[in-house]
């Protein structure tokens, strides 16, 4: 304290320190800069451990990892969800190899509590597909219903979420979207809700993971964030 005393006052006087004007965080990230913005968050290591903005100019390589049920190396870049009213869009180039290769968008809460937006290699099928998994308090559903067969190009991803529903969609051209899956209850992710206790705060960003090598890697053109923070939360 200025008196020289750490005792909590009831009234101090306002700071004379000049004001230091804070950045805002950019809606849209086209991955253009260079470097990769500081409000990125990823899982217990540091997103350049994973994240390459530098391989594939004006793009973003993510470096697949552990599953993203690991509390270890998973790769996850995300933001924080700051309203219960957003819209999030990217664009991904993956060619998944295996049945182990996955990447696309998630909605995460924790390593037992997300759920994902992802393109894989089916086994099934034979080939590329996307399909939804969720993980809600550690129990996995994947939804075989949502399977979708896709080719080996460009795909848009989006999250639209409007207070309680939260909706997938995708896209080969980013202009004419799907639904995929059932909308899913925005409330869930909470401290609440949520079992294990974590308190990482709800974020919402892309994903990819490599179960074998930890080598193979996905490609996002950009990451666009639109949130309307003044709505009232109902």
């Amino acid at each position: 304290m200025d008196d020289g005393t750490n005792i909590a006052k009831e009234y101090c006087e306002e700071s004379k320190l000049p004001e230091y004007h804070v950045s805002k965080i950019p809606g849209f990230d086209d991955f253009n800069s260079g470097e990769l913005g500081l409000w990125y968050y990823s899982p217990r290591i540091m997103p350049h451990r994973f994240a390459d903005v530098k391989s594939r100019p004006g793009w973003v390589r993510l470096r697949g990892q552990e599953a993203r049920t690991s509390l270890n190396k998973t790769s996850i870049l995300a933001r924080k969800l700051t309203s219960v009213y957003a819209q999030i869009t990217t664009k991904m180039d993956f060619t998944p190899e295996v049945h182990q290769h996955s990447a696309g968008l998630i909605l995460y809460y924790d390593n037992m509590n997300y759920i994902n937006l992802r393109k894989y290699y089916s086994e099934t099928l034979g080939q590329s597909a996307i399909s939804v998994i969720q993980l809600e308090n550690g129990e996995k559903t994947e939804f075989v219903n949502t399977r979708i067969p896709v080719d080996d190009v460009p795909i848009y991803f989006r999250l639209v979420i409007e207070g309680r529903h939260s909706q997938f969609y995708w896209s080969y051209d980013g202009e004419n979207y799907e639904k995929i899956g059932i909308p899913f209850d925005t409330t869930k992710f909470s401290d609440e809700y949520c079992k294990y206790g974590e308190f990482t705060g709800t974020m919402v960003g892309i994903t990819c993971a490599d179960r074998v090598k930890h080598k193979h890697y996905a490609d996002f053109d950009f990451f666009e964030y639109i949130a309307d923070e003044s709505k009232n939360v109902e």
